[in-house]
């Protein structure tokens, strides 16, 4: 099962990788702008399918209102065994 679980993050971030190179192509002549927000698109979604695979559960903690305003901003601890 853990091999599984590996392989299906392993393929999670290669698409990330991959999809991310591909927007870029794509978006080349774009404003800066349009691919900046194509690539947070990319993020936010793959994120979400990373950690529904992982089993990774997530705690937001402090002042929530930014997150409303202004986007996403995570800051996590350091876990060795990840």
């Amino acid at each position: 099962m853990r091999t599984i679980k590996f392989l299906i993050i392993f393929v999670c971030l290669l698409i990330y990788l991959l999809a991310g190179y591909i927007v870029r192509m794509v978006l080349v002549f774009a404003k800066p702008r349009t691919t900046t927000r194509a690539l947070n698109h990319l993020t936010f979604y793959l994120m979400h399918l990373f950690t529904f695979f992982g089993g990774f559960k997530i705690n937001v903690s402090g002042d929530k209102s930014a997150l409303k305003e202004q986007g996403l901003f995570i800051i996590s601890s350091h876990v060795s065994y990840m």
